[in-house]
């Protein structure tokens, strides 16, 4: 099938043959065939993208009109891209792929790293070269999807290991390249202060049968450098704005859970809607580039703790249980104060969820 960008096929074909040479499959062309719905998406983005190119494209050419005053400086500014401008688009395009496949390749998926190589708001051809780069890893993770699905022993069987690392690493690079191309503003190295202003939403910590805030607990597997990061995600969420939020529909176990995301310091922060902007927060999570499995197991562990919780917490919520909203924000507060975000002086209240 013939694609319409020029860097779309880039990397298929070495894959390709490696993935064929691994199947023992002699004909190429009986893997394509098996890659053909996965290449439907792919041409659904690159409409998308066609379109926001052309939408793009007309608000120009409004504002154009607006400023300049020639009828000269207008066609000019009317005319399509030369085709050597174009090519040249897209070998910026795959400068940046290459840098990008050589660190995942040599280093892993260290978004950290990858984020040093990307370009610039102030590059030029920015949006160009950023969507052609995530529609090369749409196109690369779409692909080892039908390959990992593939090569499982039975179709009833899980992915390996492996194969579910690798695609959980390449999703979160395609998504942090989405962020990073609609980030209004460059993310600075250190995360900014927040500005506190009146919470929209009651975050509530899961507390152990005995009243201790496991939250807390959970910073063991965090350095101090990603606390600002930490209590960014749920300043964000404690002000309703969900622009690092996800729903986990990947697993089962997972379905009506949610997390908020920092890819590039590897924090995810489990939650779960309780309705009127409402929060569980079971739990906080370090998620590196080997241990997806290991990641998975201990969320359904925080997730089994909540749901022996979760209808006691609902009703305590429900009846304004005085006890539990202040030993809610108590606790609240206390784990703000191990990031670094409040003061060390709150009122003591202590309440047993049994």
């Amino acid at each position: 099938m013939k694609q319409t960008n020029d860097t779309a096929d880039l990397f298929s074909e070495s894959i390709l043959v490696r993935i064929v040479q691994s199947l023992g499959i002699d004909d190429v062309q009986t893997m394509k065939e098996k890659i053909a719905e996965q290449q439907k998406e792919i041409i659904q983005l690159q409409n998308r993208l066609k379109k926001l190119q052309e939408l793009k494209k007309q608000r120009d050419e409004k504002k154009a009109k607006k400023e300049v005053k020639t009828s000269v400086e207008t066609e000019a500014i009317a005319n399509p891209v030369p085709e050597e401008k174009r090519k040249l688009q897209t070998d910026h395009a795959k400068a940046y792929l290459d840098q990008i496949n050589h660190i995942t390749q040599k280093e892993g998926y260290d978004l950290g790293r990858i984020m040093q190589v990307l370009p610039t708001k102030d590059t030029v051809n920015f949006d160009t070269i950023m969507n052609e780069l995530i529609l090369e890893i749409q196109k690369q993770y779409s692909f080892y999807t039908v390959f990992a699905l593939e090569t499982r022993p039975s179709k009833e069987d899980t992915l390996s290991e492996e194969n579910a690392t690798q695609l959980s690493n390449m999703e979160d690079l395609r998504d942090m390249l989405i962020e990073h191309q609609n980030e209004k503003n460059e993310l600075s190295s250190t995360a900014e202060p927040f500005k506190e202003n009146t919470p929209k939403a009651t975050l509530i910590p899961l507390l152990s049968a005995n009243g201790n805030n496991l939250l807390i607990g959970d910073l063991k597997s965090f350095t101090q450098e990603q606390y600002p990061y930490i209590l960014r995600l749920l300043n964000e969420l404690e002000q309703g704005d969900l622009k690092h939020a996800k729903q986990l529909s990947n697993n089962s176990d997972l379905n009506g859970y949610c997390e908020l995301r920092d890819l590039r310091h590897y924090i995810r922060i489990l939650y779960k809607s309780l309705g009127d902007n409402q929060y569980a927060i079971l739990g906080l999570f370090y998620k590196n580039t080997d241990n997806i499995k290991g990641l998975m197991n201990r969320m359904k562990l925080r997730v089994n703790t909540f749901e022996g919780q979760k209808d006691k917490i609902e009703k305590m919520l429900h009846n304004q249980n005085p006890d539990f909203i202040t030993y809610t924000k108590q606790n609240l507060h206390n784990l703000k104060t191990r990031l670094g975000g409040e003061d060390d002086t709150y009122e003591n209240a202590r309440v047993y969820i049994r």
